[in-house]
Protein backbone atom coordinates (compact mmCIF):
# COMPACT_ATOMS: atom_id res chain seq x y z
CA UNK A 1 0.00 0.00 0.00
CA UNK A 2 2.92 2.06 1.18
CA UNK A 3 4.48 1.36 -2.72
CA UNK A 4 1.73 2.59 -4.56
CA UNK A 5 0.88 5.11 -2.33
CA UNK A 6 4.35 6.70 -3.11
CA UNK A 7 3.61 5.94 -6.58
CA UNK A 8 0.43 7.77 -6.80
CA UNK A 9 2.20 10.72 -5.36
CA UNK A 10 5.11 10.63 -8.02
CA UNK A 11 2.19 10.45 -11.25
CA UNK A 12 0.37 13.51 -9.10
CA UNK A 13 3.29 15.65 -8.67
CA UNK A 14 4.45 15.26 -12.16
CA UNK A 15 0.56 15.72 -13.63
CA UNK A 16 0.56 19.11 -11.52
CA UNK A 17 4.27 19.99 -12.73
CA UNK A 18 2.61 19.56 -16.36
CA UNK A 19 -0.15 21.77 -15.98
CA UNK A 20 1.85 24.36 -14.36
CA UNK A 21 4.34 24.26 -17.36
CA UNK A 22 1.22 24.14 -20.42
CA UNK A 23 -0.41 27.25 -18.27
CA UNK A 24 2.94 29.29 -18.12
CA UNK A 25 3.59 28.44 -22.26
CA UNK A 26 0.36 29.01 -23.20
CA UNK A 27 -1.21 32.06 -21.47
CA UNK A 28 1.19 34.14 -23.05
CA UNK A 29 1.12 32.68 -26.50
CA UNK A 30 -2.41 32.06 -26.44
CA UNK A 31 -3.83 35.74 -27.85
CA UNK A 32 -0.68 36.87 -30.31
CA UNK A 33 -1.59 33.00 -32.05
CA UNK A 34 -5.06 33.62 -31.98
CA UNK A 35 -4.76 36.51 -33.82
CA UNK A 36 -2.46 35.35 -36.13
CA UNK A 37 -4.13 32.34 -36.88
CA UNK A 38 -7.52 34.17 -36.95
CA UNK A 39 -6.75 37.54 -38.52
CA UNK A 40 -9.13 38.78 -35.67
CA UNK A 41 -8.13 41.66 -33.74
CA UNK A 42 -6.23 41.67 -30.20
CA UNK A 43 -8.86 43.28 -29.05
CA UNK A 44 -11.65 41.00 -30.01
CA UNK A 45 -9.88 38.03 -29.28
CA UNK A 46 -9.22 39.01 -25.77
CA UNK A 47 -12.75 39.62 -25.52
CA UNK A 48 -13.31 36.15 -26.74
CA UNK A 49 -11.46 34.89 -23.84
CA UNK A 50 -12.84 36.80 -21.24
CA UNK A 51 -16.15 35.59 -22.25
CA UNK A 52 -15.00 31.91 -22.34
CA UNK A 53 -13.69 32.71 -18.69
CA UNK A 54 -16.73 33.59 -17.40
CA UNK A 55 -19.01 31.53 -18.81
CA UNK A 56 -16.64 28.82 -16.99
CA UNK A 57 -16.60 30.60 -13.82
CA UNK A 58 -19.24 28.73 -12.14
CA UNK A 59 -17.16 25.27 -12.53
CA UNK A 60 -15.85 25.22 -9.37
CA UNK A 61 -19.94 24.81 -7.77
CA UNK A 62 -20.41 22.09 -9.60
CA UNK A 63 -16.75 19.93 -9.69
CA UNK A 64 -17.09 19.79 -5.52
CA UNK A 65 -20.60 18.04 -5.53
CA UNK A 66 -18.97 15.72 -8.88
CA UNK A 67 -15.65 15.30 -6.22
CA UNK A 68 -17.66 14.10 -3.17
CA UNK A 69 -19.85 11.79 -5.24
CA UNK A 70 -17.07 10.11 -7.43
CA UNK A 71 -13.71 11.15 -5.71
CA UNK A 72 -11.58 13.80 -7.30
CA UNK A 73 -9.50 11.44 -9.72
CA UNK A 74 -11.74 11.05 -12.31
CA UNK A 75 -12.89 14.33 -12.31
CA UNK A 76 -8.85 15.35 -12.78
CA UNK A 77 -8.77 13.03 -15.91
CA UNK A 78 -11.98 14.61 -17.31
CA UNK A 79 -10.62 17.89 -16.99
CA UNK A 80 -7.06 17.55 -17.90
CA UNK A 81 -9.19 16.18 -21.62
CA UNK A 82 -11.08 18.84 -21.73
CA UNK A 83 -7.74 21.09 -21.53
CA UNK A 84 -6.31 18.83 -24.55
CA UNK A 85 -9.74 18.93 -26.41
CA UNK A 86 -9.75 23.06 -25.87
CA UNK A 87 -5.84 23.12 -27.11
CA UNK A 88 -6.64 21.01 -30.40
CA UNK A 89 -8.99 22.78 -30.61
CA UNK A 90 -7.06 25.87 -31.37
CA UNK A 91 -5.09 24.56 -34.20
CA UNK A 92 -7.97 24.46 -36.54
CA UNK A 93 -10.24 27.67 -35.56
CA UNK A 94 -10.21 30.37 -37.84
CA UNK A 95 -13.08 32.90 -36.79
CA UNK A 96 -14.67 33.86 -33.60
CA UNK A 97 -17.41 31.22 -32.79
CA UNK A 98 -14.08 28.75 -33.21
CA UNK A 99 -12.41 30.49 -31.04
CA UNK A 100 -14.96 31.24 -28.46
CA UNK A 101 -15.80 27.35 -28.52
CA UNK A 102 -12.30 26.17 -28.19
CA UNK A 103 -11.27 28.44 -25.31
CA UNK A 104 -14.44 27.72 -23.64
CA UNK A 105 -14.00 23.91 -23.47
CA UNK A 106 -10.17 24.68 -22.58
CA UNK A 107 -11.01 27.04 -19.68
CA UNK A 108 -13.77 24.63 -18.53
CA UNK A 109 -11.10 21.81 -18.36
CA UNK A 110 -8.67 24.28 -16.39
CA UNK A 111 -11.22 25.67 -13.62
CA UNK A 112 -12.33 22.03 -13.20
CA UNK A 113 -8.40 20.81 -12.80
CA UNK A 114 -7.23 23.27 -10.41
CA UNK A 115 -10.83 22.78 -8.37
CA UNK A 116 -10.28 19.48 -7.93
CA UNK A 117 -6.12 18.32 -8.40
CA UNK A 118 -5.56 19.54 -4.58
CA UNK A 119 -8.27 17.68 -3.13
CA UNK A 120 -6.83 14.55 -5.09
CA UNK A 121 -3.44 15.85 -3.12
CA UNK A 122 -5.14 16.65 -0.19
CA UNK A 123 -6.60 12.81 0.15
CA UNK A 124 -3.07 11.42 -0.53
CA UNK A 125 -1.38 13.16 1.66
CA UNK A 126 -3.66 11.85 4.47
CA UNK A 127 -2.42 8.33 4.04
CA UNK A 128 1.34 8.98 4.39
CA UNK A 129 2.35 8.35 7.43
CA UNK A 130 4.00 10.70 9.90
CA UNK A 131 3.37 14.56 11.14
CA UNK A 132 3.33 17.26 8.81
CA UNK A 133 2.42 15.44 5.97
CA UNK A 134 -0.08 18.02 4.68
CA UNK A 135 2.32 20.42 5.16
CA UNK A 136 4.69 18.99 2.99
CA UNK A 137 2.75 17.53 0.01
CA UNK A 138 1.60 21.25 -0.56
CA UNK A 139 4.62 22.63 -0.21
CA UNK A 140 6.40 20.58 -2.98
CA UNK A 141 3.16 21.28 -4.62
CA UNK A 142 3.85 25.28 -4.59
CA UNK A 143 7.67 24.87 -5.40
CA UNK A 144 6.77 22.93 -8.29
CA UNK A 145 3.69 25.20 -9.89
CA UNK A 146 6.46 27.71 -9.75
CA UNK A 147 9.28 25.91 -11.59
CA UNK A 148 6.61 25.18 -14.47
CA UNK A 149 5.46 28.28 -14.63
CA UNK A 150 8.62 30.18 -15.00
CA UNK A 151 9.72 27.11 -17.11
CA UNK A 152 6.44 27.92 -19.49
CA UNK A 153 6.88 31.58 -19.40
CA UNK A 154 10.99 31.04 -20.73
CA UNK A 155 9.31 28.82 -23.33
CA UNK A 156 6.84 31.18 -24.40
CA UNK A 157 9.27 34.07 -24.51
CA UNK A 158 11.82 32.25 -27.12
CA UNK A 159 8.39 31.27 -29.19
CA UNK A 160 7.46 34.56 -29.25
CA UNK A 161 10.66 36.41 -30.38
CA UNK A 162 10.73 34.31 -32.86
CA UNK A 163 7.68 35.11 -34.84
CA UNK A 164 7.03 32.24 -36.32
CA UNK A 165 3.40 31.03 -37.09
CA UNK A 166 4.84 27.51 -37.35
CA UNK A 167 6.25 27.59 -33.78
CA UNK A 168 3.26 28.87 -32.42
CA UNK A 169 1.27 26.00 -33.84
CA UNK A 170 3.97 23.98 -32.71
CA UNK A 171 4.00 25.12 -28.94
CA UNK A 172 0.09 24.78 -28.61
CA UNK A 173 0.01 20.90 -30.40
CA UNK A 174 2.98 20.40 -27.41
CA UNK A 175 0.71 21.75 -24.74
CA UNK A 176 -2.12 20.02 -26.18
CA UNK A 177 0.59 16.93 -26.29
CA UNK A 178 1.45 17.15 -22.49
CA UNK A 179 -1.74 17.28 -20.87
CA UNK A 180 -2.55 13.59 -22.63
CA UNK A 181 0.59 12.61 -21.40
CA UNK A 182 -0.65 13.72 -18.02
CA UNK A 183 -4.15 12.22 -18.20
CA UNK A 184 -2.04 9.10 -19.24
CA UNK A 185 0.04 9.31 -16.06
CA UNK A 186 -2.93 9.86 -13.90
CA UNK A 187 -5.04 6.90 -15.17
CA UNK A 188 -2.21 4.22 -14.97
CA UNK A 189 -0.27 6.32 -12.30
CA UNK A 190 -3.11 7.06 -9.27
CA UNK A 191 -5.44 3.37 -8.37
CA UNK A 192 -8.91 5.05 -7.76
CA UNK A 193 -8.76 3.32 -4.16
CA UNK A 194 -5.89 5.39 -2.59
CA UNK A 195 -7.97 8.47 -3.92
CA UNK A 196 -11.52 7.94 -2.51
CA UNK A 197 -12.64 9.50 1.15
CA UNK A 198 -13.91 7.58 3.75
CA UNK A 199 -17.02 8.92 4.67
CA UNK A 200 -18.12 9.10 8.35
CA UNK A 201 -20.93 6.79 9.52
CA UNK A 202 -22.78 8.56 10.88
CA UNK A 203 -23.00 11.70 8.13
CA UNK A 204 -26.43 12.95 7.55
CA UNK A 205 -27.48 13.46 3.94
CA UNK A 206 -29.29 17.10 5.19
CA UNK A 207 -26.38 18.47 6.35
CA UNK A 208 -24.24 18.70 3.30
CA UNK A 209 -24.67 21.07 0.50
CA UNK A 210 -23.86 24.71 -1.24
CA UNK A 211 -27.01 26.24 0.89
CA UNK A 212 -25.71 25.00 4.04
CA UNK A 213 -21.81 26.27 3.75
Amino acid sequence: MGLRRDAAGTAVFLVLMIDSVVNGLFVPLSMLYLSASSGASLVNVGALLSLAGLVSLPVPLWVGRLVDRHGPKPVVLVAQLLQAAGLLGYLVVRDGGGILLAATVASLGQRAFWSSAFTLVSNLSDRDPGGHSRERWFGVIGSLRAVGYGLGAVVAGVALSVKSDLVYRGSIGACAFLLLVAAVLLERGVPRSVTLQEKPANEEAGSRGYRVL
